[in-house]
């Protein structure tokens, strides 16, 4: 099998730069959430104050029927309305803050599709087509032989029927003779590595392309699963 040696070292490079991009998040997330508890405690003290400064303000004028020659009563009313002021700002930078999470998880979302799609066009550029035969085949056969092995059982065998049918698919797929694999849609080299999860899009990838250098025992899965 021949390699692409370029697009080899390209595509771990790029999986190790985003990897690397995304290493801050969980400090910058703790960050945010932070600021939010910390604007949760100072709304609850305002509103502490002004509920007290509110009851303080009743029992003055529940003595007296009007506001006017109490100095004491107008300065309380006028505490507490600047509260209510304070408290209202600060519920709107909360909300602001609370978005701030989402934003950032979007951020990096946006520039994770941004380099798939970049390693998909590398791929389609350089990309070199697998001989007959190379391929990682079935993707679910190749799971459940992986998990016989590791449980020192022999592979499960399948009706003759259904494997008649999956010959044929694989007879199909090295016709294609050009399928590709892994987050750098490259062809199949070295050794492989399949996702356990049975929903996985992308089923089989490169070692070096999920930061591996030798296959893990046991269960599995891919970073996006």
């Amino acid at each position: 099998m021949q390699n692409n040696p370029s697009h080899v070292l390209d595509a771990p490079t790029l999986l190790e730069e985003y990897l690397q991009s995304i290493d801050n998040i969980p400090a910058e997330l703790a960050h945010l959430l932070h600021e939010l508890e910390e604007h949760d405690r100072e709304f609850h003290q305002l509103r502490s104050q002004i509920n007290q400064e509110d009851l303080s303000l009743r029992r003055l004028v529940k003595h007296s029927a009007i506001l006017d020659g109490m100095p004491d009563g107008i300065a309380l009313f006028d505490t507490v309305q600047r509260r209510y002021e304070d408290a209202m700002a600060l519920a709107d930078e909360k909300i602001q803050l609370a978005q701030k999470p989402l934003e950032l998880i979007e951020r990096h979302l946006a520039r994770l599709n941004a380099e798939m799609r970049r390693m998909v066009e590398m791929a389609e550029k350089t990309g070199t087509p697998v001989p007959p035969g190379a391929a990682a085949g079935d993707a679910r056969r190749g799971r459940e032989h992986r998990r016989a092995r590791q449980r020192g059982e022999q592979p499960p065998r399948e009706p003759q029927e259904r494997a008649r049918r999956r010959r044929r698919r694989r007879r199909h797929e090295a016709r294609a003779d050009e399928e590709l694999y892994c987050f750098c849609r490259q062809v199949s080299y070295g050794e492989m590595i399949a996702c356990d999860s049975e929903t996985c899009e992308t089923e089989w990838f490169h070692l070096e392309c999920v930061g591996l250098t030798e296959s893990p025992k046991g269960t599995w899965y891919c970073p996006t699963c």
